[in-house]
């Protein structure tokens, strides 16, 4: 829960530079995650266990709903902005 708000405070704020930086470091956290889920499902596991999860599965659905709400919260944003424009 405090990931997602602190995720909607960061996405939700004016953009610029310092929002482009973090887009792009979670974009590569991303691919790196996504290409390790491939190579070591093991580690996965193994992380959701330390965060009380039972699954490595779950813990990658709760990261993809948190990507698609991310997803959401920027594209309501630009919408915005092309509204104002």
């Amino acid at each position: 829960v405090v990931f997602i708000i602190a995720a909607g405070v960061i996405l939700l704020r004016p953009g610029g530079a310092r929002l482009q930086a973090v887009r792009k470091v979670f974009l590569f956290l991303f691919i790196l995650g996504a290409a390790s889920s491939v190579f070591f499902p093991e580690a996965w596991t193994w992380v959701a266990n330390l965060l009380g999860i039972g699954r490595g599965a779950d813990l990658l659905v709760y990261l993809l709903v948190l990507t698609f709400i991310g997803f959401v919260a920027t594209t309501f944003r630009r919408f915005r902005q092309m509204e104002e424009n």
